[in-house]
């Protein structure tokens, strides 16, 4: 029987079937999710905007990574959208990089199909078809579900850059490669630091993966290395240059240190840090606490820009932070977090095949030792971005493209089942993880977009409206104009009809977000200060709103205050019956 080919029919026919549905339900998710956005992408095109205005000092910031707000302000520049669309630039550019992502990771897996030995087609090792629908699976899943097109953050790129560093890697393994490929593998690492600075902490371990598979295969180490670095410094040093002038000291940026000061050492998650447990430093800038009773009250209004200055640049807020390592406070942050990668990894399309092949070998272990040794050191910079995840924080979207390189590896260097068994395991394996697929992908995300998408179609517009520019329309005929400065009882940061009006928030009375909760993450809103706020007399409400005054504040927004029960000269801005409302 003749040998499959990356070139035969049957392959030319899955990369089309891939390509169509990532094109098309990716576009379904990116028109349905157009109008979604929370308190990081606000922030990020709070940033895009004053980049466009020129105001350099305002937009360098040593906590949001700059490539996503570049992309939005190119977009922007180009495009020039009205302001009602302005959210949509976050999912459009998502949508894109989506499909850089599917091209990197395919490039990845037509790697590993084309590197599958004679002997090892010989001998009953699964098919190079079976690992092509594995690996498509596997970019679906994490893009249109893991990730999100709809989450409007920089993940999507940062998935993207993971593919083409793990392609690049097996490149370098399969055989000698020229200048460029060290160059361009160079150009990704400042790529991907650009997007993420927790990338910073991956790119030794790409270092070290690119240097030892030239050392391995007793190939010349410093040329390539160099270059690598060289490239690196090219795309990443003067940005590094830019925000260490700005801040006056030399940062790669603050997320990571941050981070691991609401993670692990307990500061006040994401804004309104007073020091706070006392024992990891001193704030430099803390918001300042204008009222304790009967709420707290913190006034911001002053020197941040942004919509909401405590999330515009948390680095100015949490100045004097000093995060430090603690046995007794990582290991239950590390343990939670290494049960999220376990179960994320288990709920991954190719871990049913694994398993299958796994359970079918005579010999597990040495089947399981031969994967793991097949492509290590490809695979040591997805374990060690991992393992730098659990001491910190993990979600499903920050670890997916980590995931996939180390199963697509792992699949690809397991030793099949005998040739009796491999007819019957590779199409039940294809068939369970189409039937996961289709359930997790198109039933259960897919499915309302689908359905609003058609129903939009049918009826030549849109059904649902831009939420936050029906809020801000609302607020302008109540006399709000740009420059107004607004103060809020309840949550601030997710309001994205104060950037759409050009007002700022200067206080708030605020949520309280507690530990993360639930096995894949997320985290508990506590309300006991607005429920404190509803459930007192007047008088004592009449001191809130003296500090919202005293602020600047022309106007008090309560954001998740109970409908039925709203204190005196309170009103809804929107109701629900209001055509448009999503």
């Amino acid at each position: 029987m003749a040998r499959e080919t990356v070139g035969d029919k049957s392959f030319f026919t899955l990369r089309v079937v891939f390509w169509t549905c990532a094109v098309f339900f990716g576009a379904v998710e990116t028109w349905y999710m157009r109008h979604r956005t929370f308190s990081d992408a606000i922030s990020y095109l709070a940033i895009a905007q004053a980049y466009l205005r020129g105001d350099w000092h305002g937009a360098l910031n040593s906590y949001w990574s700059p490539l996503y707000s570049w992309l939005l302000a190119i977009y922007l520049a180009l495009f020039r959208p009205g302001v009602y669309w302005h959210t949509s630039a976050l999912h459009v550019v998502n949508y894109l990089a989506f499909l850089v992502a599917c091209g990197t990771f395919e490039q990845f897996a037509l790697a590993l199909v084309r590197a599958k030995s004679d002997l090892n087609w010989r001998i009953g090792a699964i098919s190079r078809e079976t690992i092509l629908v594995m690996a498509y699976l596997s970019i679906l899943y994490d893009g249109l579900w893991r990730i999100n097109i709809g989450y409007a953050s920089p993940d999507m790129i940062a998935y993207a850059v993971i593919g083409f560093l793990a392609w690049m890697l097996f490149k370098l393994e399969s055989g000698p490669v020229g200048a460029r490929h060290s160059v361009a593998f160079g150009l990704a690492l400042g790529v991907g630091f650009l997007d993420r600075s927790a990338f910073s902490g991956f790119i030794p371990f790409y270092l070290a993966a690119a240097v030892g598979i030239l050392w391995r295969k007793g190939r010349p180490m410093r040329v390539p290395f160099v270059l690598m670095v060289a490239s690196l410094l090219f795309i990443g040093a003067p940005f590094v240059v830019a925000i260490s002038i700005n801040r006056g000291y030399f940062t790669l940026g603050d997320a990571g240190r941050l981070n691991y000061g609401w993670e692990v050492n307990g500061a006040a998650r994401w804004s309104h840090w007073q020091g706070e447990p006392f024992n990891i430093g001193r704030p430099q800038h803390a918001e300042r606490l204008i009222l304790t009773d009967p709420v707290p009250v913190f006034e911001f209004r002053s020197p941040v820009g942004g919509p909401y200055p405590p999330w515009y640049d948390p680095s100015y807020w949490y100045a004097g932070i000093r995060p430090h390592f603690s046995l007794k406070q990582q290991l239950p942050v590390l343990t939670r977090n290494l049960v999220r990668v376990a179960v994320i990894g288990l709920s991954s399309p190719a871990i049913f095949l694994i398993v299958l092949l796994v359970l079918t070998q005579s010999d597990r272990l040495r089947s399981l030792r031969s994967a793991v040794s097949s492509h290590y050191l490809t695979a040591l910079p997805a374990v060690a971005g991992l393992f730098i995840y659990c001491l910190v924080y993990v979600e499903k979207r920050y670890i997916a493209g980590f995931v996939t390189v180390i199963l697509l590896l792992l699949l690809t260097g397991l030793v099949g089942p005998v040739k009796h068994l491999r007819r019957l395991i590779e199409p039940a394996a294809r068939l369970i993880c189409l039937l996961v697929f289709l359930i997790m992908i198109v039933y259960r995300p897919l499915l309302d977009p689908l359905m609003a998408t058609a129903a939009d179609l049918a009826h030549g517009h849109e059904r649902n409206l831009n939420f936050n520019a029906m809020l801000a329309e609302k607020f302008t005929q109540l006399g709000l104009h740009a420059g107004d400065s607004v103060a809020f009882v309840g949550l601030a940061k997710d309001a994205d009809w104060i950037r759409i009006l050009g007002c700022k928030t200067v206080a708030e009375v605020p949520i309280i977000f507690e530990e993360p909760v639930g096995i894949l993450g997320g985290y508990e809103f506590n309300f006991r200060y607005l429920k404190a706020f509803v459930n007192s007399d007047e008088a004592a409400r009449e001191k809130v709103y003296d500090a919202f005054r005293t602020a600047g504040a022309v106007i008090a927004i309560g954001v998740m205050l109970p409908g039925d029960n709203l204190p005196t000269g309170w009103h809804r801005a929107i109701s629900p019956s209001t055509p448009g409302f999503p």
